[in-house]
């Protein structure tokens, strides 16, 4: 219960800061801009009820009532303006205890000699007059209006740092009581209602594939070394060479076709098909990828290379497998890019012809990958996972819950999919906090001469 309770909590801190930022400036802004010029004078008188009638609380509370109602009264406010100086700026209101029969008259105004005078006005006319108005038994002045000392500099802080704990309490209590009940799972937390293995996690690596991708345009800057592994930190690298291991430990370490697929296109699954296939690659395997994601093809924009011919060619004239089959800057990695749309490709991906082709290139490479769509969208990734020996979902970590995965994988099995298991990518580096502790340097961002030394 606690841990769910932590993690609505921990879902809603985005907004709990958000709005306490703005509550606290909005109060900061108010104190030090409106209130210097603010004066508050009290004025204290005893007033009682006749007793036994009602309870000592609830009399004194229907007392106050009645007593700013007064205050409020146009008529009342009338009489004490045409006998005393008034700015139209002074506010007069009524404030006490339930315990006690001590009334606190406040006028709180700009100028402090009208604001003291009035206080003393009212009061001493709710003093003289409150059995006539009110029924009052008695009512007699205890202290005569006086001014309340200015709060310094210190105290305004302290009162803006009070309004910030308070509204941050606040919120965070309504955030674990009706916060979103909405479970998303992880790498950390794979729930048993999960109908499929985690194969792995592989951490933040957004921004190393948007730089690898921006450096494999400039072709005259381009290394010949230059691949995607090579611009990931070394805790990335782990994560695919675990990710590896296990679908090679669920093909029974032989040769096979894999499909890679996300949940949705954010999911980055392309970005992990070509790290996997560069760590494949570089294990001493050679692999062939095929991008038959005709929508948006991706693997290519990784690799930098772009084809003129693609599977869909290959199916229909022999003769442009030469043209279609792309060398990559890893050794041992080859590539077959997209050329065609998507629907083009779903039905290329869904015929005989393709499951024979890619069963033929396993004769040559020892494993081909085969980028798919997302598999929330459209039944491409079906098709394309059906001609492959496995299927590995590509998720994002905590963003989708444990029913969301299992309705996906469950839509691709249905569809002849076999489904090997899911990879959790976008995993926070601050989640593995003890690998860093071990070896904090090491997993520093950087390129591969920083991280090969």
């Amino acid at each position: 219960m606690f841990r769910r309770a932590g993690r609505r909590w921990g879902r809603a801190m985005g907004w709990i800061l958000l709005l306490t930022f703005i509550v606290t400036l909005t109060a900061g802004v108010y104190i030090k801009l409106y209130e210097p010029e603010r004066y508050i004078a009290e004025y204290t008188l005893n007033a009682v009820r006749e007793e036994g009638k009602t309870p000592a609380p609830l009399s004194m509370w229907m007392l106050l009532r009645d007593y700013n109602l007064l205050l409020d009264d146009a008529d009342f406010r009338q009489q004490i303006v045409s006998e005393h100086v008034s700015d139209g700026r002074t506010f007069i209101s009524a404030r006490g205890t339930a315990m006690d029969h001590m009334v606190v008259i406040r006028a709180v105004g700009v100028d402090p000699v009208i604001v003291c005078s009035l206080a003393d006005a009212v009061g001493d006319r709710l003093a003289a007059e409150s059995a006539t108005l009110l029924g009052v038994s008695s009512a007699r002045t205890v202290k005569r209006a006086h001014m309340l000392p200015q709060p310094s500099e210190t105290e305004d802080w302290f009162r803006v740092l009070k309004m910030m704990l308070i509204t941050f309490g606040v919120l965070s209590l309504l955030a674990i009581l009706f916060g979103s009940r909405r479970e998303s799972v992880g790498w950390m937390t794979p729930p048993a209602q999960l109908s499929m293995p985690v194969l792995g996690q592989v951490t933040e690596c957004g921004e190393e594939c948007e730089y690898c991708a921006k450096q494999m345009r400039r072709k005259k800057n381009q290394p010949q070394d230059y691949q995607l592994l090579s611009h990931v930190d070394r805790l990335v690298r782990e994560g695919t060479e675990e990710a590896a291991l296990s679908l090679r430990s669920a093909a029974g370490m032989r040769s096979c076709s894999l499909a890679v697929t996300g949940v949705r296109a954010e999911d980055r699954a392309p970005a992990f098909a070509v790290m996997l296939g560069q760590t494949l690659a570089e294990d001493g395997f050679s692999v062939l990828m095929m991008d038959m994601d005709g929508d948006a093809p991706m693997l290519g924009r990784y690799l930098g290379i772009r084809g003129q011919a693609d599977a869909v060619d290959c199916l229909v004239d022999d003769s442009q497998l030469p043209l279609a089959l792309l060398r990559t800057a890893t050794p041992n990695l080859h590539l077959i890019d997209c050329c065609h749309d998507g629907e083009t490709v779903r039905q290329a991906a869904a015929s005989p012809a393709f499951a024979a082709f890619t069963a033929n290139a396993l004769a040559i490479y020892d494993y081909v990958i085969l980028s798919a769509p997302p598999a929330a969208f459209g039944s491409g990734a079906a098709a394309v996972g059906s001609a492959a020996d496995q299927t590995v979902l590509v998720a994002k970590n905590e963003r989708y819950t444990a029913k969301e995965l299992t309705g996906v994988a469950e839509g691709l099995r249905q569809r002849a999919v076999k489904l090997s298991g899911v990879v959790f990518v976008g995993v926070k580096k601050r989640q593995l906090k003890n690998v860093y502790k071990a070896d904090g340097k090491a997993y520093r961002k950087g390129h591969s001469s920083t991280l090969h030394a």
